[in-house]
């Protein structure tokens, strides 16, 4: 029988032990692949995301690329994330944002550019609400995993940090700008009152003006008459 990572089991135990695993390009494209292949076992309420992350696993070894589950997990979980960053980065939200680039944006776009999930327009909030960490395990926004913490105890202790936060109080430069805005808004506001009244003085005028002349003319043509 033929095992096609029993060349690397030394390698493999190092990266273990160290708690990461170099991927090659090679190795990325065929995760993607494999995912792409097994998606829809993750919609399925039969069997749990963790025993599709095994298949994609055994997937992969038999192509020679030896991964486990949780590092294909892991490893999907961050390309997801920059996927996503990519896909918001190109919608018209965007305009002037620095251009991000992503190497395997093709690739994973022809399954998931029809997702709910990748929507332009629901990827600001969803990225503010999940913060992503600096290891590239923890940087994925996996919508797919089922596995959220909801236990009583992080509810309440997020329900007391959020308590604890007070207002922020605004700086004397914060209040100086408002003040200085406020106040151009009333020099603004006075100046169009003036204009408005100064339009109106004039009209009143020559009404009043041609009132006096309509009158000047009508006694003229009287006399002429007579």
């Amino acid at each position: 029988m033929f095992f096609p990572c029993q060349a690397t089991q030394q390698s493999t135990s190092m990266h273990k032990s160290s708690g990461t695993r170099t991927w090659t390009r090679s190795d990325i494209l065929a995760l993607i692949d494999a995912v792409k292949n097994h998606q829809e076992k993750f919609k399925s309420s039969t069997m749990k995301n963790d025993a599709v992350w095994k298949i994609i696993s055994a997937t992969l070894e038999k192509k020679g690329k030896c991964f486990t589950a949780t590092q294909c997990k892991d490893k999907y979980k961050y390309l997801k994330g920059k996927y996503m960053k990519k896909k918001d980065n190109m919608s018209d939200r965007s305009s002037g944002a620095e251009f991000i680039k992503f190497e395997y944006f093709h690739e994973m776009d022809e399954f998931l550019g029809t997702s709910h999930n990748a929507n332009p327009i629901a990827l600001a909030s969803n990225i503010k609400k999940h913060q992503v960490p600096d290891t590239e395990e923890r940087k994925m926004l996996d919508s797919d995993d089922n596995d959220t913490d909801t236990s009583e105890p992080s509810l309440k202790k997020k329900k007391i940090a959020t308590k604890r936060k007070l207002p922020e109080k605004e700086s004397p430069l914060q209040k100086y700008v408002k003040e200085l805005h406020e106040n151009t808004n009333k020099r603004e506001d006075n100046m169009e009152r003036r204009h408005k009244e100064n339009v109106e003085s004039r009209k009143e005028a020559l009404n009043v003006f041609a009132q006096k002349m309509d009158a000047i003319i009508s006694i003229m043509a009287n006399k002429n008459k007579q």
